[in-house]
């Protein structure tokens, strides 16, 4: 069964797509979508998967160095010393195999709306990204041609169109969602199951409109005062539930402003999860007491008209101790006002604890 995550599948189908198309003549195709000149003859024995990325596809002009991601991002500084785009150039021009490399990041699902709040690493300028619409143009205009296994690549095909119908139908299927969700949510009088939660695990469908979010708060006032946030692909599994999506990750690790300094507590950081809601966390080794301390503060607090805000004492992988339903899924069609509720959300909520 085909499994449209599994970055190798796409993999192992554009290597053998491009021997396909360079048997026929028609690198062409390939080069177009690529943005690339003449790439000359395909050497087989180089179209290949490789340990150091995952693809090499070189010709007799240049070697195609690519990076293919699905749902998951690039791998950098939490993990390592370094961006993965680093580490990629490194290795490729420490090599002397590898002739005029072009280097390129081909993202299929969630990938796509990866957000950092970092600079990039000093490798990335070098990749260039082809993303799902691309890469639907290049086996489209492929399967015009008679191709070698041509059901393979329709399958693959058919496939990608399906995430992007998804993606050009993300908001107003979320707008649906949202009604069923409110209903839902109504019956327990409350925003959220923090003992056993509402279930929405379609990241395919919310990643769109994070990604909106998150690049919209990049750029704005608000970002200045709290800091970037980074915006994580997650796989499409389930029954898993994801704790984390869209991360004020500046502001938790440079402490700017510094929530809780009133409680003298320095763990805590805010996030948006998979419920669609705002959470206050703190890090699993904050004292317990520490949440009826926050309870206390923020009982009191005069939040926007548009904010439902709720108490909470529960973990996963950490402490939530208030949560903020602000109304995110009822204004996806204007994406700077959702940014803006966002930003006065975060203003009471660093005006409480500061």
């Amino acid at each position: 069964m085909v499994n449209y995550k599994d970055e190798r599948y796409h993999d192992d189908l554009l290597i053998q797509l491009t021997k396909d198309l360079d048997e026929l003549n028609r690198l062409d195709i390939l080069s177009n979508v690529f943005y690339l000149g003449k790439l000359g003859k395909l050497k087989h024995s180089r179209a290949k998967r490789r340990k150091d990325f995952d693809v090499e596809l070189t010709f007799s002009n240049l070697s195609m160095i690519i990076e293919t991601k699905v749902d998951s991002d690039e791998g950098g500084r939490r993990s390592r010393d370094e961006w993965q785009t680093d580490e990629i150039v490194k290795k490729v021009s420490n090599s002397k195999k590898y002739s005029n490399p072009e280097y390129f990041f081909i993202t299929y699902g969630t990938s796509e709306f990866y957000t950092k709040p970092y600079e990039p690493g000093a490798a990335s300028d070098l990749f260039s990204s082809i993303g799902l619409d691309k890469m639907i143009d290049l086996v489209g205009s492929a399967l015009n041609l008679p191709l070698k296994e041509k059901d393979k690549y329709q399958e693959w095909f058919d496939l990608m169109l399906i995430e992007q119908k998804k993606r050009l139908n993300a908001i107003p299927m979320l707008k649906s969602f949202s009604n069923f969700r409110n209903h839902y949510l109504t019956y327990q009088g409350d925003i959220d199951f923090p003992n056993n939660r509402l279930l929405f695990c379609a990241p395919e469908l919310a990643f769109p409109a994070y990604g909106l979010i998150a690049s919209e708060w990049n750029k704005s006032k608000h970002a200045k005062m709290y800091g970037k946030v980074e915006l994580c692909p997650i796989a499409r599994r389930s029954p898993h539930i994801h704790d984390s999506l869209l991360r004020f990750l500046e502001m938790r690790e440079s402490g700017k402003p510094e929530l809780g300094k009133s409680l003298y507590h320095k763990g805590f950081y805010l996030e948006i999860n998979e419920d669609f809601n705002l959470n206050l966390k703190f890090n699993s080794e904050g004292p317990k007491e520490i949440n009826n301390k926050v309870h206390n503060q923020l009982k009191n607090v005069k939040w926007p008209q548009f904010v439902n805000a709720r108490p909470r004492n529960y973990k996963q992988k950490a402490n939530v101790c208030y949560e903020f339903d602000f109304g995110l899924l009822n204004t996806l069609d204007d994406i700077p006002f959702t940014v803006d509720k966002l930003g006065a959300t975060v203003t009471s909520i660093v005006k409480a604890l500061s």
